[in-house]
């Protein structure tokens, strides 16, 4: 019976942890696009225009990259996307 009891809890213990992750990754709803603009000899743009278009809807976002090159374009719905300097 001591058994029995003990698998019962083990069991229980996994599905509950399995279940937590599963639960934790479906509630992703965004994310994010980011990268360093340099030229053709690798010197960093800083003030580029970068814009990024999610590829299925068309809808586009424009940021602009930071003194070090860097950009980054947050809270982007789930998809495919294509940045453009």
């Amino acid at each position: 019976m001591m058994k029995l009891l003990r698998g019962l809890a083990a069991l229980g213990v996994l599905t509950l942890a399995a279940g937590t992750g599963a639960w934790a990754q479906s509630q992703a709803v965004n994310g994010s696009m980011e990268g360093v603009v340099q030229d053709t000899t690798g010197a960093v743009l800083p003030g580029a225009v970068v814009s990024v278009t999610n590829v299925d809807t068309g809808a586009q976002r424009v940021v602009r990259t930071d003194s070090s090159g860097g950009y980054r374009s947050v809270l982007l719905p789930l998809g495919t996307y294509r940045d453009k300097v």
